[in-house]
Order: C-alpha cells, then sequence, then structure tokens
C-alpha cells in the first residue's frame, strides 16, 4: 500500500462513489461513531455517493438508510436496494418530500416461489440440527432466512 501523497488529487477527484460493509466495517461494536456518521456527512456534501453494503435484513436496515447521509443500502446480501427517491428527481435525495424507495433483484413471483423453499429449508434444520434456531432479525427478512447456530 502506498501512501495517499503518491495519489494525485486529480484521481481522487474522479472518485463519484464509496461501497462500504457496514458491521464492523463503517460500525464499532455495532454502533456508528460520531467520527464515521460525520465522515459520511463530509462525503454527501462533496457529492460523493455512499452505498453501504450487508447482508442483514431489511428491517434492521431501514432505520439506517433514513438517519444516515447516504445514497443507499444493499441489504439481505444484495437482494434489496433501499434509497430515497425525491417525488420529482431520479435523483436520490434525502428531504420532507422524499421517500423511501424499495427494489428488489428478483421479481415478486420468484421472491415468493424461493421464500417458499426457503422456509422449508429452515423448517428442516431447525428440526435436525440442535441447537440451530431463526436469526433474531428474522421477522424483517423478505428475500433470505438466517440460522444461528449454537455450539453446544
Amino acid at each position: 500500500m502506498q501512501a495517499l501523497t503518491h495519489w494525485p488529487l486529480a484521481a481522487r477527484a474522479r472518485i463519484t462513489g464509496v461501497f462500504t460493509d457496514i458491521d464492523d466495517t463503517l460500525t464499532t461494536d455495532g454502533a456508528i461513531t460520531p467520527d464515521a456518521l460525520a465522515a459520511l456527512g463530509i462525503l454527501n456534501a462533496a457529492g460523493v455517493d455512499v452505498i453501504a453494503i450487508t447482508g442483514r435484513s431489511v428491517g434492521w436496515s431501514e432505520p439506517f438508510a433514513q438517519s444516515w447521509p447516504i445514497h443507499a443500502i444493499v441489504a439481505e446480501n444484495g437482494a434489496v436496494l433501499l434509497r430515497f427517491m425525491h417525488q420529482t428527481s431520479a435523483k436520490p435525495t434525502h428531504s420532507l418530500t422524499s421517500t423511501l424507495s424499495k427494489s428488489y433483484s428478483q421479481d415478486t413471483a420468484t421472491r415468493s416461489a424461493n421464500l417458499a423453499r426457503l422456509h422449508h429449508a429452515a423448517a428442516r434444520v431447525l428440526r435436525e440440527v440442535p441447537g440451530a434456531m431463526l436469526a433474531q432479525d428474522s421477522p424483517g427478512r423478505e428475500t433470505d432466512i438466517a440460522i444461528d447456530h449454537n455450539e453446544f
């Protein structure tokens, strides 16, 4: 790795977006720190779109999509995109006239069929694997199932 001083300012100025993981990358011990939140605000003010990515559920992700100065959150391992859309603009923005938009990587019929299969598989895992249980954020999941396993 080289020092940032070796990276020409003109090259850095061409950056239009940043992708980041959330858990223990953007957050520390499960919470966003004031300095990380301030950095997001600085990037937002500079016109750099930040897209946070997580395997966590849509339900877990929505409050952060609403309160952090970011362009979007990709949740459930890429299956769902959350972003604010201004009513008269295609550019995502946070304002009193914006709404949180939810887009899926699969159409409704495919999601429904896959979710039914996932629930069937989860029921089998819960029956057959001692100590397995649905993850705490399972009620907020729309496209996948997470199972926690406790060592016994």
